[in-house]
């Protein structure tokens, strides 16, 4: 991302959600939460660009 700075945001999400976030950690595949988040959002938002003919690249600042 050509952003530098990030903003914090505040979810719900239900328990079993959240259970599976703190597996992936555990897992270490993500270093925490967030970034496991972070990587969720980046890929759906790839996928509904995708759908929508939209660059996703241009959209969220991110070199292809």
């Amino acid at each position: 991302m050509t952003s530098k700075t990030m903003e914090m945001v505040s979810i719900h999400l239900p328990e079993a959600y959240l259970e599976g976030l703190e597996e992936l950690v555990r897992l270490r595949l993500y270093p925490n939460i967030s970034e496991a988040v972070r990587t969720a959002v980046r890929e759906f938002l790839k996928k509904e660009c995708a759908i929508l003919g939209l660059p996703w690249h241009e959209l969220l600042g991110v070199r292809k």
